[in-house]
């Protein structure tokens, strides 16, 4: 796995990663928050780039939404939503990174 990231890193000339966050909606991180933590430390080792985390809530159901918009079937839905959610997330993170108010931007 690690070997792989790394050849992702240089095919694509990757600065920095993008993890996405799942605290609940209360704020508060739980188990799957330390999991994407933990991958999150593990990428940062294997590829020497910086990690910044982005809050992923509502991804998923913005993903929907957008995907239901487009009239597609429920299979098709199933086959395009984690891209999509990932696709929202990183938009959310580029959005902040703009205005200052992205935690833990990459670099700092």
């Amino acid at each position: 796995d690690a070997r792989y990231l790394q050849q992702k890193v240089a095919e694509f000339s990757i600065k920095g990663l993008v993890v996405g966050l799942p605290v609940h909606m209360s704020g508060d991180e739980g188990e799957k928050a330390r999991e994407a933590r933990a991958y999150a430390g593990w990428a940062a080792a294997a590829t020497k780039l910086p990690v910044a985390f982005c809050d992923e809530r509502y991804t998923t159901a913005m993903a929907d939404e957008h995907l239901r918009a487009a009239q597609l079937s429920p299979k098709q839905r199933r086959a395009r939503r984690d891209m999509l959610a990932a696709q929202i997330l990183l938009q959310n993170f580029l959005d902040g990174s703009r205005d200052g108010s992205a935690p833990g931007k990459i670099g700092d």
